[in-house]
């Protein structure tokens, strides 16, 4: 039997989900969390969880994340595919793929356009995504700032950590960048506030109450920069940073290397800004998927989807 998930099934989810991905195990994943996220995030609620049940069991799980994604100039509504998992004991027997078949066509009535998620190239999830009409749009790309570059970058005058009253600020520089991004998040204050300023999210439910929001203002917010601890010693990451002129951009990652006490930068950004900062860059083998739920796809010219709104 196929169902929406009600208050009651929150704690088998969160039991199933630590089951299924070892960095929820790693994290900590419990039932406070898992509320937390859905009081945090409006995308995500409990009728867009989608369950498989086997007798008194919750087999395997769907989230649909409710999120509005720009392509070429226009916002599309967007269903967003998250936490596809199956408990071990029902695994080979196509689960999965039903449940997936299941919410795609139920998103497709409920109003969505576009299906969207992000998954390990060459992984067993991402064949499965394929044979459901999902396409490779964008590869997680980064770039490394070392300790030789940090060290020439200028003293780090004008950045403060940011508060409320900067949201506003930093949403509008957000608006401007993103014009010729295919791919990005509509974000609105609400959102700047509780997942990126008040908190730090970096990925679904993952987050930290230390600080780890940068802005530079000089009498208005020229830049804002995203950033956190790394898992290696020494190492900051910088999950976003947009910025008005390369001078502002140095300022922030010179501020972000020292509220770190980072010995190296890995910094999340676009790729032609990535180029601009002028560092070494990498790829993952993430990949972000699109599939249409009506029509064809939009062409997309410069995909990129910034590492704070992950699902």
């Amino acid at each position: 039997m196929i169902r929406t998930a009600g208050e009651e099934d929150i704690p088998e989810i969160v039991k199933l989900m630590n089951e299924c991905f070892r960095t929820y195990r790693n994290w900590g994943l419990n039932e406070e969390k898992f509320r937390e996220w859905l009081r945090s995030d409006p995308g995500v609620n409990l009728d867009g969880t989608y369950l498989h049940i086997e007798g008194d069991k919750i087999a395997a799980m769907v989230q649909v994340v409710d999120r509005e994604i720009k392509v070429g100039r226009e916002f599309f509504r967007t269903a967003g595919i998250a936490n596809v998992c199956t408990r071990p004991e029902f695994r080979g027997r196509g689960l999965a793929r039903k449940l997936l078949e299941h919410a795609l066509a139920d998103s497709l009535e409920r109003g969505y356009e576009l299906s969207a998620l992000l998954a390990g190239y060459g992984e067993i999830a991402h064949a499965l995504y394929r044979k459901l009409g999902f396409s490779d749009v964008y590869f997680t790309r980064y770039g490394i700032m070392v300790q030789d570059e940090l060290k020439k970058l200028p003293e780090a005058e004008g950045v403060r950590y940011a508060t409320e009253e900067d949201a506003q600020g930093m949403l509008k520089l957000y608006e401007r960048r993103i014009r010729e991004l295919d791919g990005v998040v509509k974000r609105n204050l609400d959102y700047f506030i509780e997942k990126l300023i008040m908190k730090t999210f970096w990925h679904t439910f993952f987050y930290s109450e230390e600080k780890g929001a940068l802005v530079f203002d000089d009498g208005k917010i020229r830049g804002y920069a995203l950033v956190m601890r790394g898992a290696l010693p020494g190492q900051g990451i910088v999950r976003e940073i947009l910025f008005d002129d390369l001078e502002t951009a140095y300022l922030l990652l010179s501020a972000s290397a020292s509220v770190l006490r980072a010995k190296s930068l890995k910094i999340f950004a676009p790729e032609d800004e990535l180029e601009l900062l002028g560092v070494e860059t990498f790829k993952e083998p993430e990949v972000y998927m699109f599939k249409p739920l009506r029509g064809e796809l939009p062409p997309m010219e410069k995909p990129y989807i910034f590492y704070s709104d992950r699902w």
